[in-house]
Parts: C-alpha cells; sequence; structure tokens
C-alpha cells in the first residue's frame, strides 16, 4: 500500500458551536452537530441511536453548501448504522425529535 496508512478515529458528535456533547443530550428541538472530518477515509460508518423517536439527517460539506446524504426516521431506543461512501471533506448530522 503506497502512502501513510490513514489512524483510525472515532469521533463523538457535539452540537454546533458549543461544546455539549450528543451523549445523553436531551433537546425537544432540531439540533445540528458540529462538523467531523472524513476526508480520506475509504470506510466512513456513522452509528446513531436516540432515547426518543426522531429524524437523522446525514449532510457533507461540498463547495460552499451542505447537501443532504439521507435522512432516517428513527424510532427510540434502536441503533441506525449508515456507510458514507461520498468522498467530502465534512459531515454533520441534524436530529429532529418527534413533533418539532
Amino acid at each position: 500500500m503506497d502512502g501513510d496508512p490513514i489512524t483510525p478515529y472515532t469521533f463523538r458528535l457535539f452540537t454546533g458551536s458549543t461544546s455539549t456533547t450528543w451523549t445523553g443530550l436531551a433537546t425537544a428541538v432540531a439540533v445540528t452537530s458540529h462538523a467531523v472530518p472524513i476526508w480520506g477515509y475509504a470506510r466512513k460508518t456513522l452509528h446513531f441511536q436516540s432515547s426518543a423517536a426522531g429524524t437523522v439527517a446525514v449532510q457533507v460539506y461540498l463547495g460552499g453548501d451542505w447537501r443532504t446524504l439521507t435522512s432516517q426516521v428513527l424510532t427510540a431506543n434502536t441503533l441506525w448504522s449508515y456507510v458514507m461512501t461520498a468522498e467530502a471533506p465534512m459531515a454533520r448530522c441534524i436530529y429532529t425529535p418527534v413533533g418539532t
């Protein structure tokens, strides 16, 4: 294999422009995560679970704008995994709880 290998990382989601982690976060409104770097990783998997039903959207940053790759309706306490095949510098999530 050519070049230096890319070290695998696990990124936790935080609410954008804050230090508030999404682990254990209770919210009644839609929240957007900070961006996480995904450039150069051949395998990128998002694992998401919420204690409340809602919708999670996965977005990537392309050419000055965020684009939605997928959106999934989730039931409470159900793990959802999404394999990202898109090449982009950054990704983020938007979580919208049911009823907002």
